[in-house]
């Protein structure tokens, strides 16, 4: 190798050094203006708090009085009330019952980190000053009616309102299954599968000379999705793909569906309330499902190659 190579090397990785650093430039200017900012605004409201090193502030606000209260794991389920909101006092969003695991993640990394400072009773409370970074990051967002500008610092209010066990959590989502069902008017039969009774389906269109759905084969179907409790669809599609009990990766619908599906046939609709163990868990849908969320779903199976 020649010493010409070497230089050309050197002067690359001089280049590349720069370049680093530069490119953390942005970043970490970014990072001290939100640590100011949430200075000022920590003291203008006389909260007394911690920051993290990560720029998190948290300032716990109230503490549980039960005996048993022990800090959150981050393989906890944590339900959770908040009110987010601008510096300036705009309330950007908030929520009763928002439901989700920590080690997974939630709507911020802000939450995910600060709910840990927390114990797992309810009467904890905390106000969590998000630097942007651990929140909106620098993109426009709109949340509800109110826009968000990039890279702005965000208060979290929150309260606990419990922390479940996997038995307790499915047993809830249970509950509200069979009271949306008991309010249907008509209400069709429902079966219940298998799967710990975490699946409640019925025929609402039946089809005798249908075809019944058979592993492996090709099905097209076409669906409507929404959230328990709510009206308003989050996804409505038409759908081919190589039916199989457990091919959710294929065909891109929660394992529970694909389970209600095998007493179907072509041309039968079926309305199935899932559990979220058995739909989109603690991780939810893109944005379109929050995690621990029961979902219905209303599908006709159109034809099977």
């Amino acid at each position: 190798m020649t010493k010409y190579t070497f230089r050309a090397f050197g002067f690359l990785a001089l280049c590349f050094s720069l370049w680093s650093c530069l490119g953390d430039t942005p970043f970490l200017e970014q990072k001290q203006k939100d640590a100011e900012l949430i200075k000022q605004y920590a003291v203008s409201k006389s909260l007394v708090g911690t920051t993290t090193n990560s720029g998190l502030f948290y300032a716990i606000t109230q503490r549980s009085t039960n005996a048993e209260a022990k800090p959150i794991l981050a393989g906890d389920i944590v339900q959770i009330r908040y009110k987010l909101s601008t510096l300036d006092d705009q309330v950007v969003t908030s929520q009763n019952n928002y439901t989700f695991r920590p080690s997974v993640g939630s709507f911020f990394a802000g939450l995910s980190e600060g709910i840990l400072f927390l114990r797992n009773k309810e009467g904890e409370a905390a106000t969590f000053l998000l630097p942007s970074s651990l929140a909106l990051g620098d993109k426009l967002t709109k949340l509800g009616n109110v826009t968000v500008p990039p890279n702005t610092v965000l208060r979290l209010d929150v309260n606990i309102v419990a922390v479940l066990t996997e038995v307790a959590q499915t047993e809830l989502e249970r509950g509200k299954i069979s009271a949306a069902i008991l309010a249907l008017n008509p209400r069709p039969i429902f079966s219940r599968d298998t799967l710990d009774r975490q699946v409640f389906y019925a025929r609402t269109q039946t089809s005798a000379a249908g075809k019944l759905l058979i592993d492996n084969r090709e099905v097209s179907v076409t669906y409507k999705a929404r959230r328990l409790g709510e009206t308003a669809t989050f996804e409505e599609k038409t759908a081919v793909f190589d039916y199989n009990v457990t091919n959710t990766q294929n065909s891109g619908l929660p394992s529970g569906l694909l389970v209600a599906m095998k007493i179907m046939r072509t041309g039968e609709t079926n309305l199935t309330y899932i559990t979220s163990s058995q739909a989109f868990k603690d991780i939810g849908k893109s944005g379109l499902v929050p995690p621990f969320t029961p979902v219905v779903y209303e599908i006709t199976a159109l034809s099977q190659q």
